[in-house]
């Protein structure tokens, strides 16, 4: 995919905000780049939002810096295909909260000052979330109605464990599939789709977009040690989707992942949800 002559202008822009007030990130958006440049991806671009858990169960995450870490490494990869290189962000625990835009500038202590102005939730909602990023990008959509945009919103959502309303959730997911929303679930624990397991299945010479539902029988008991992630599992299998709108894997932790394992794991299926979602008319051919 060619990069414009804008896009590249951007691109740089973003990079001196990097270097200046967020050196830390440098190596991060070097990384992010590798990832998208092996999906062809140099030219994307998207809106992305950054969906965080607040429920009670994360709080030793917030409180070690690793949900930090992890929102660095997201606007990281924000900063190379978002359309103004910026992340809007939704919290969810019991309820859901759009708190606007992160960027580079911004990016050190946000966490903490987030967590001041929103403590931790004693509840896992998927449904609230989903329903707000909908909102956000799409206040018009009309239920059961396909909805074109000219650009894709890839949602990062990041939680440690199933939610309590799975089936109002599963008909979140089927209304969002007519929208141009690529949800990007990220679990932290281990899994039947821990990231481990998927890189090494990924790099196999049989590995196939997809054949990861298949592999691992989504939906299985959670395996000793192991945090339950069913429904998130069986997303691939949900029926009365538009298209496939979802992927799912495992972090154990999310601040020690190698950052190249990350990114390439962000990126695995969004490019073959990007070719559905253009044959359905999602978005522009």
């Amino acid at each position: 995919m060619n990069i414009s002559l804008d896009k590249k202008e951007k691109l740089l822009s973003l990079d001196k905000e990097v270097q200046q007030h967020a050196p830390q990130m440098v190596s991060l958006v070097k990384s992010a780049t590798i990832s998208l440049e092996k999906k062809g991806m140099l030219g994307h671009t998207a809106q992305v939002a950054l969906v965080l858990d607040i429920s009670a169960s994360m709080d030793a995450l917030y409180k070690n810096g690793k949900v930090q870490t992890l929102v660095e490494r997201a606007l990281a990869l924000a900063s190379r295909f978002d359309d103004n290189g910026a992340i809007d962000v939704f919290l969810f625990g019991v309820d859901a909260h759009d708190v606007g835009e992160l960027r580079v500038p911004n990016i050190n202590g946000y966490v903490k000052t987030l967590m001041q102005s929103h403590p931790l939730e004693g509840g896992t909602r998927y449904t609230k979330a989903i329903d707000a990023v909908m909102q956000h990008y799409f206040p018009n959509r009309k239920r059961g109605a396909p909805t074109r945009a000219e650009l894709p919103v890839y949602a990062l959502f990041v939680t440690d464990g199933e939610s309590q309303d799975t089936h109002e959730t599963a008909q979140h997911m089927k209304e969002a599939s007519h929208l141009p929303i690529y949800w990007q679930f990220v679990g932290i624990g281990r899994s039947n789709r821990s990231a481990d397991t998927m890189l090494r299945q990924a790099a196999a010479p049989a590995a196939k977009p997809g054949f990861f539902g298949r592999l691992f029988g989504g939906g299985a008991a959670p395996a000793k040690g192991h945090t339950d992630f069913s429904f998130l599992e069986r997303l691939d299998e949900l029926p009365g989707r538009l298209i496939d709108n979802a992927g799912f894997f495992s972090v154990a932790d999310p601040a020690s992942t190698p950052e190249q394992d990350l990114y390439d794991l962000l990126m695995f299926e969004y490019p073959d949800y990007l070719t559905a979602a253009r044959a359905k008319g999602l978005l522009p051919s």
